[in-house]
């Protein structure tokens, strides 16, 4: 983008806030300007809250329902009692009143059937929002099924189905009756079988959207390209090219009236081929008479690459595998043999005596000895195979997603031998000497060293406007294919500073690469997800109402808080909607008149599933381990112990959901203890921890929750668990030993300056009696004392904070780590080690040592896993049986007092050695490339010599942001 585009686009981006806040909240527009109570509103101007709950909206004196909010738009239904009059929106202490009035518009005569009359209005009970500690809330649940779908399975007929769906509804409402002490529950209100009005792949993303958005990147970005000598075949186009600045464009050749998708030169004849399988024979020794040979077509196939070799072509079948073509006599080729390997074929190289194709991600390897193709083996990389070209024995795949994979086929089959992540995403290959040039989309033209299969290096790369779909090379010169239709030349004797000989052309045609990986991405994230929800919901009320004998005004939504789909079909991953005002899918309108929360789940869910889908409805987080769309985990490590994670094994909350989301306990605030850590105040205090049984705790001497305020964006909470609780639901799976354990888990909140991917709710340790939970910088312990008898389950807990430690001249170890240099800010006791450069190998390192870090030792891969690596002493003789080291993560950094130190993992060491180093290791995956403070430190103990030297800190200033998605722009 130019300079001066952007500062266009700055200036318009600033005229527009300028204008919005000089203006206030103001009304541009609004359309319909007339029509009855119900009828849908859009509103256009400034000011507007992107929150609904925010935007007052009235006609005259009558509130309006805001349907949907943006700041420059609203969408509303106009209210029941509305009259003609002044249309006004009030944002907080701001308002803005249209310029015209809206008009109710008179109703039609009763016997004028022709006219559409108004929106009508029920009158009965509203029982609106799902709320916490409310029993016996009203829940529709609708079962349904799209119409490729059938609910009838061979044994079980749909009224088993919907029997066996209506138990499991009714179990989920038995956990949060228990789980509530009976203060939250729901009574379900149950639909026949409801036919929806469209196939499943309408509604939901599957893999089969996947397979077709990345079939979509690929095809757009094929851009055929061969090059012999002087001579250029783009596509159908002639190109004479004597010199790296001139191009004589000559007349195309003819393909059947289809776009090439594929060509190949061989001497003065060239092949192309064509998206309807047609394949196409051309002599070229005149470029400025081209004369057509002959041709075959492959009825029915998309021609994805063609090599050839002697007296055969070879053609890969984008959508079937690949195809020999016998070319001996131009004038009449044949079809030898077509070898079905199944869909998804884009690259075809012939080594030897091998064809090697790639289909999908798999390279596969057919032997050619004898004349007839015969399979001998595959291979699984990690991205889809876009290119493959040889050398001699050295094989090179390239891949979208996975990087450029390099192999020795010297033995008879693909031996690796390394593989290059600098360029995740590439669209072709070609091998000169020890270089290969890669076409890398947006990122340009790539050169890596490959002189060393085992460790190819990227060297220097030439960034281009437009995305390099195919590169081709003679001697030092490279030619790119370019977007749609432009040619770069390129010198490349300097591998480490490629250079453009002239400019790109500017064109309208090039494929939009941005747009169709972003396809792709939501295909592949959202599978199994709706793809909207508006013609779920909407076509699901409607076959609902339909399938009452009073319609819409029988079901009487307003009396539902929410409503759930269960549909029978394949797997969903479901999800929960929790305020939802209407279900609209034009020319369709179902509007509630109040907020609901909405469920759609597949009729496999389990029982755990669908309870904890409701508990989105009243603020529930997920906190599950997941994976981002880079393939890396989000962690979840306290999901075992959470409706909120585990759902089908159907745990209890964990503390903050049980506490601070769903208020269970707020009618005996006694049940939860809270205590506020400060850097100066003491605690040495005992609590008794009691599970919860279905029954809530009366003792005044006994706690459910121990809640520990550690700073603004850290909480602590303290539990006992029972497994297997008699008469309850939950907790019977819990993965701890018999008869349960004291959790401690941690709580993260928007005040946190942690810079960790991870879930808002963390485990931080699981005690039996005589184990504790440490947070080292705090000199915080949380230790369970003793397992009392009976039932239900309780522990005496013992809380210990900033309790004096003083050092002993007379003691037998020293914990020590060493502190930060004030030159460098880093200490050379932490180091990061990024998956990037691989395990134990550093970009920062000692001369000739890769594998000692100095400095951070690596930049941090943002959004991968990364370890933290912690250089902890014992610089005395005597042994230790348990030390505890922690580590926090904190951005930014200079924070001053540990009271905004984020933690991020304790670790105990046992039988520490005296005189002894040992690295401690801690998973981190950082979520940002923001300026962040890594912190370790050791807790205190009595009998050591020094405790003023348990603690370091490691600035990190720059870090690896480099993205790594096989469906994300590297």
């Amino acid at each position: 983008m130019s300079p001066l585009i952007k500062l266009v686009r700055v200036l318009a981006s600033w005229l527009q806030t300028f204008l919005a806040w000089l203006l206030g909240v103001s009304i541009t527009d609004f359309t319909p300007r007339g029509g009855w109570p119900g009828t849908i509103l859009t509103i256009s101007g400034y000011g507007f809250s992107a929150n609904r709950d925010e935007n007052d909206v009235r006609i005259g004196a009558e509130r309006a329902i805001v349907i949907d909010a943006a700041s420059s738009m609203l969408t509303v239904l106009v209210g029941e009692a509305t009259t003609t009059g002044a249309l006004k929106v009030i944002v907080g202490s701001d308002s803005g009143t249209a310029a015209e009035l809206f008009q109710v518009l008179p109703r039609p005569a009763f016997d004028d059937t022709s006219a559409a009359g108004p929106p009508r209005f029920f009158h009965g009970p509203q029982s609106g929002t799902p709320q916490t500690n409310k029993p016996n809330q009203p829940v529709l649940v609708l079962f349904a099924h799209s119409n490729d779908q059938n609910p009838d399975d061979p044994g079980k007929p749909r009224a088993t189905l919907r029997n066996e769906l209506i138990a499991n509804c009714g179990e989920a409402n038995r956990w949060w009756r228990e789980a509530s002490f009976n203060r939250t529950s729901w009574t379900m209100t149950f639909s026949d079988w409801l036919a929806l009005p469209n196939s499943d792949n309408f509604y939901f993303w599957r893999d089969t959207d996947t397979f077709v958005a990345r079939r979509d990147l690929l095809t757009h970005t094929l851009r055929p390209l061969a090059w012999q000598g002087n001579n250029i075949a783009s596509g159908a186009i002639l190109v004479e090219h004597p010199s790296p600045l001139n191009y004589a464009f000559k007349p195309g050749v003819t393909s059947g009236g289809v776009d090439v998708t594929a060509n190949a030169l061989s001497g003065t004849r060239l092949y192309v081929g064509n998206a309807t399988g047609g394949v196409f024979i051309h002599d070229i020794a005149n470029m400025n008479a081209p004369v057509a040979l002959g041709n075959i077509t492959i009825a029915g196939q998309f021609i994805s690459a063609l090599e050839v070799v002697g007296l055969r072509l070879y053609a890969a079948l984008r959508d079937f595998g690949f195809a020999v073509i016998d070319v001996s006599n131009p004038a009449a080729p044949t079809l030898v043999t077509q070898v079905n390997a199944g869909g998804g074929c884009y690259a075809l190289r012939v080594s030897g005596n091998d064809l090697w194709l790639g289909r999908q991600v798999n390279l596969e390897q057919y032997s050619l000895v004898g004349g007839m193709p015969g399979f001998l083996k595959t291979r699984a990389l990690g991205g889809w195979i876009t290119a493959i070209d040889a050398a001699g024995p050295l094989l090179a795949v390239a891949t979208d997603g996975d990087g450029v994979h390099l192999f020795d086929t010297s033995g008879g089959g693909a031996l690796p031998m390394g593989v290059n992540l600098d360029i995740l995403n590439v669209r072709d290959v070609t091998l000169t000497g020890s270089i290969a040039l890669l076409a890398a989309y947006e990122t340009g033209l790539v050169v890596l060293d490959v002189g060393n299969p085992a460790a190819p290096k990227k060297r220097g790369q030439l960034k281009t406007k437009k995305a390099v779909c195919r590169i081709k090379v003679q001697g030092t010169e490279a030619m790119l294919a370019l977007g749609g239709l432009d040619l770069l030349a390129v010198d490349v004797s300097n591998p480490d500073a490629p250079k453009a000989h002239h400019g790109e052309t500017p064109s309208t045609t090039d494929p939009d690469v941005p747009a169709l990986r972003n396809q792709m991405k939501a295909a592949m994230l959202g599978e199994g997800l709706v793809k909207d929800k508006s013609p779920l919901f909407t076509h699901a009320l409607r076959a609902y109402f339909n399938s009452l004998p009073g319609g819409q005004s029988q079901a009487n939504l307003s009396q539902f808080v929410g409503i759930i789909v269960l549909l029978k079909g394949p797997s969903l991953r479901g999800q929960s909607f929790p305020k939802e005002t209407a279900a609209y899918f034009w020319p369709d309108n179902i509007p509630f008149f109040d907020t609901k929360g909405m469920i759609y789940l597949a009729h496999d869910a389990a029982i755990g599933r669908i309870a904890h889908e409701i508990g989105h409805w009243l603020g529930m987080d997920d906190i599950y381990q997941d994976k981002l769309d880079t393939g890396e985990i989000i962690p979840g490590t306290a999901q075992a112990f959470c409706l909120s994670g585990s759902h089908d094994d159907e745990p209890l909350f964990a503390g903050r959901e049980l506490n601070d989301t769903m208020h269970f306990l707020d009618a005996q605030p006694n049940n939860t203890q809270v205590r506020t850590w400060s850097p100066t105040a003491k605690l040495d205090e005992v609590f008794t921890l009691v599970a919860h049984h279905g029954t809530e705790n009366t003792d005044g001497s006994r706690n459910h929750i121990l809640k520990l305020i550690a700073s603004e964006g850290l909480i602590y909470f303290v539990e006992t668990r029972e497994l297997a609780p008699a008469g309850v639901r939950f907790d019977q799976h819990l993965p701890v030993g018999a008869p349960g354990r004291v959790v401690v888990t941690r709580a993260t909140t928007a005040k946190s300056f942690s810079n960790s991917l991870e879930r808002a709710v963390m485990l931080v340790n699981v005690l039996d009696v005589g184990q504790q939970a440490v947070d080292a910088a705090r000199n915080m312990t949380i230790r369970v004392e003793e397992r009392l008898p009976g039932t239900p389950l309780a522990h005496k807990v013992r809380v210990r904070w900033n309790q004096p430690i003083a050092g002993d001249p007379n003691g037998t170890f020293d914990l020590a780590i060493t502190p930060w240099s004030t030159e460098t800010w880093e200490s050379v006791d932490i180091a990061v080690d990024s998956k990037r450069n691989g395990d134990g190998v550093f970009e920062f390192s000692a001369p000739g040592k890769p594998g000692e870090p100095i400095l951070n030792g690596d930049r941090p891969w943002v959004n991968h896993q990364n370890t933290i690596i912690a250089k902890v002493r014992n610089t005395a003789p005597g042994d230790i049986p348990e030390v505890y080291v922690s580590c926090y993560v904190t951005s930014p950094p200079g924070i001053g007092d540990n009271g905004n130190w984020a933690l991020l993992e304790t670790k105990l060491i046992t039988n520490f050695k005296g005189n002894s180093v040992q690295d401690i290791t801690f998973d981190w995956t950082p979520k940002a490339a923001g300026h962040t403070c890594i912190k370790v430190a050791i807790l205190p103990m009595q009998g050591e010599i020094n405790t003023d030297n348990n603690s370091a800190q490691e600035n990190v200033a720059v870090f690896d942001s480099g993205a790594a998605s096989s469906h994300q722009p590297s």
